[in-house]
């Protein structure tokens, strides 16, 4: 049984997601300022066993996202790459505070390569895929999925 479970590794997470710049920008960076990694964890697939540091990293990643100054950042910055501040918030984020709390992160696929050559396979469905490859079976499970939970 592992403690946490993601799909990947990202090993260039910090340069990919402009972590610096990230942490020079917002005027409350939490955790980021205190510790620095350069891999991420792709998190499309995520659990584990410590439900204690999955709470943590949880609250931190809202305190970190939802701070009101850091809010003005979220809300008014434009990056070339896409989504960037979330993927530093849920990625690279969750895998800093496992690394400085000395929680294992195991991961299922050794890359997103690997991954991809395996998802639909699995069954698995990524939000962003479906979002990029317009396939109206996803779409359909995604309508089924937000009907079912009242979203």
């Amino acid at each position: 049984l592992n403690d946490l479970i993601a799909q990947n590794s990202e090993e260039d997470a910090y340069d990919f997601y402009e972590v610096d710049n990230f942490i020079k920008t917002i005027p409350n960076p939490y955790y980021l300022k205190e510790h620095k990694i350069h891999y991420g964890a792709n998190m499309s697939i995520f659990g584990g066993y410590n439900l204690e540091f999955i709470k943590f990293y949880a609250e931190e990643a809202l305190k970190l996202a939802l701070d009101k100054d850091n809010q003005v950042y979220f809300k008014n910055t434009y990056f070339n790459k896409s989504f960037v501040p979330p993927c530093i918030v849920e990625q690279y984020y969750m895998t800093l505070l496992a690394d400085m709390n000395n929680v294992e992160v195991k991961y299922l696929f050794n890359s997103w390569e690997e991954f991809g050559g395996k998802a639909e396979s699995l069954g698995f469905c990524h939000i962003w895929t479906a979002k990029t490859k317009l396939r109206e079976e996803i779409h359909d499970k995604i309508k089924y999925l937000k009907y079912q939970y009242n979203l």
